[in-house]
């Protein structure tokens, strides 16, 4: 929708890229709200779902020629919107969008199918340039993990903790996943104690204890990783976060929410 419209024709079901839709002035009319209290249903509906609003932004002029926003809803998104309205006023406008997609389907032409057709199989292979991209990407990735994987572990095949951290922020990319959020996560999997220490199940699995020399000439315990364990340890990382709202939350949110 490029040209401005009035609001008389806004108010009309539109047909985007195949999909009808109903604008947010016509579930003002129907119900009987405001405009602007109907529009802040929807963004707030969209906020709670992470739906991004500005995909479904319109313009329009009102009768003194101003340009005003209204929102174009595809059926899920109506579905979503209206949930909490009178089923009187969900069944009429339900039932104005399927009518209009029943109708619209009869007048569909031979050169309209083809056309649709032709767009869904760009989607499709878009979505397969860009899912081959991302799997590349992906094994680039692991390749220079693994190289500096061997670089980093000790000639016995142990990362330190320090290491360790840098290795889990590289795959975490924007994060600072430093030694402190790796022992929380492993405090997490009951891999270490409060005293960050190794228990006795994370020294059966992922980690390793060496007495190491001090600055000071003595010799202290330090916490290693296995290195051929790592792999499976991050997985093991990312699987409690992401599993662990009150975690994931407290880290920065390093894998997504």
């Amino acid at each position: 929708m490029k040209d401005l419209i009035t609001k008389e024709q806004a108010i009309d079901i539109h047909n985007i890229d195949g999909e009808p839709t109903m604008s947010s002035l016509r579930i003002a009319e129907v119900t009987g709200k405001q405009h602007n209290h109907v529009r802040r249903d929807i963004e707030k509906v969209f906020s709670e779902c992470e739906i991004d609003t500005s995909k479904f932004g319109h313009i329009y002029l009102d009768g003194s020629n101003r340009k005003q926003k209204h929102y174009l809803l595809p059926e899920r998104e109506l579905n979503l919107v209206i949930s909490g309205y009178s089923a009187k006023y969900r069944l009429q406008l339900i039932d104005e969008l399927m009518s209009y997609r029943k109708n619209s389907n009869k007048q569909l032409t031979t050169e309209d199918i083809l056309a649709l057709t032709a767009k869904k199989l760009e989607e499709v292979e878009e979505k397969r340039k860009h899912t081959q991209k991302l799997l590349e990407e992906t094994k680039r990735i692991n390749e220079v993990l693994e190289q500096e994987i061997e670089a980093i572990a000790n000639t016995d095949g142990l990362i330190d903790m320090k290491a360790f951290s840098m290795l889990v922020t590289s795959r975490t990319q924007e994060v600072n996943f430093g030694r402190t959020k790796c022992y929380l996560v492993l405090r997490a999997l009951n891999l270490v104690g409060k005293d960050t220490r190794p228990t006795q199940y994370g020294l059966t699995s992922y980690l390793e204890v060496k007495m190491v020399e001090g600055s000071d000439g003595k010799l202290y315990p330090k916490t290693f990783v296995i290195a051929d364990k790592f792999d499976k340890l991050f997985n093991r990382i990312v699987k409690k976060v992401l599993e662990d709202e009150e975690l994931n939350r407290e880290l920065g949110y390093p894998f997504g929410k």
